[in-house]
């Protein structure tokens, strides 16, 4: 009846590293993915070959982003996935939270904020969420291991760290450490051994900034410190 397996529905701005390594990892598995890469050729009408994709596509893989809340064209396809649902009486739409918390959720998203989801961080949490995806679009367990190659996943986390890097870069080219901390938090840019050398630095940055107010500080030391912490930040994103 379906064409295709899963409809991938993303904003382009911030979520293109993960669909290309969903994309990767569900067709390992044997999925048929539309995504418009490749679906959407030049000359074509881009609202008509979204909605052909939608109504071709058994299940709609929604990857909620902050830049998805910023897309007309992204939320018209949640619209339209949904309306699916509705009409169909049954499950369509299979939610993927990407750089977004609960409460972003929530914000932007509310009618869609109760719905099971898989929450993307890194890629433990992508390979993890492929073989979900694999249960639900097959109705069936995974067998052995269900796992796409591991490749995909390294790549994926490069990209993904490699897509901040230019902007962790540009708020230490202004000394602007506290929005390097804060970029790189919430973006979750870094792992394992480097998740917690950046808490290390961190803890030396607050514990300056209180010198410096309660002037226990001077001014040289304070700039000496505080080019250390730069530097120890450029280390950690290279």
């Amino acid at each position: 009846m379906y064409e295709f397996d899963v409809f991938i529905s993303y904003a382009h701005k911030d979520s293109a590293e993960l669909v290309t390594a969903l994309f990767d990892g569900l067709t390992a598995h044997g999925l048929k993915i539309w995504r418009d890469k490749g679906q959407i050729k030049l000359g074509d009408s881009i609202t008509d070959k979204i909605t052909e994709g939608l109504q071709r596509s058994k299940y709609g893989l929604v990857i909620l982003s902050p830049g998805y809340a910023k897309s007309a064209w992204a939320k018209g396809e949640l619209k339209a996935l949904m309306k699916m649902q509705f009409a169909d009486g049954r499950k369509r739409v299979l939610p993927v939270w990407y750089k977004f918390t609960h409460d972003e959720i929530v914000r932007e998203f509310p009618l869609y904020a109760d719905l099971k989801a898989l929450i993307v961080n890194n890629a433990n949490d992508l390979e993890e969420g492929i073989g979900q995806i694999v249960e639900v679009v097959t109705g069936e367990e995974p067998k052995g291991d269900y796992r796409a190659p591991r490749e995909i996943f390294t790549r994926y986390e490069e990209d993904r760290v490699r897509s901040h890097k230019d902007e962790v870069s540009d708020f230490l080219d202004k000394g602007d450490i506290e929005a390097t901390l804060d970029y790189i938090k919430q973006n979750n840019v870094l792992t394992g051994k480097e998740r917690d050398s950046l808490s290390i630095l961190s803890a030396r940055y607050y514990g300056l900034m209180r010198e410096k107010h309660t002037m226990l500080v001077s001014d040289e030391n304070f700039r000496l410190e505080q080019a250390r912490i730069i530097a120890g930040l450029r280390s950690l994103i290279k």
